[in-house]
């Protein structure tokens, strides 16, 4: 998953894991999140608790409830 921040312009590429047993994709461990800046320096590295990177949501809108 490859996705734009519209308000930083951040890049961030969300990938599984490689199984280190066997070299490929670990399909049952949890993805990790690069994230590069705007002009594709590496910035951080996630590590995240799900499998199965599936997509990026980015909150550019917060309201608050009274």
């Amino acid at each position: 998953m490859i996705a734009a921040d519209p308000v930083t312009s951040n890049i961030f590429i969300v990938s599984y894991q490689e199984n280190p047993e066997t070299g490929y994709p670990g399909y049952a461990l949890p993805s990790y999140t690069n994230q590069y800046d705007a002009q594709g320096k590496f910035v951080k590295k996630y590590e995240n608790t799900a499998t199965g990177p599936i997509s990026v949501v980015f909150n550019t809108d917060v309201k608050f409830v009274k």
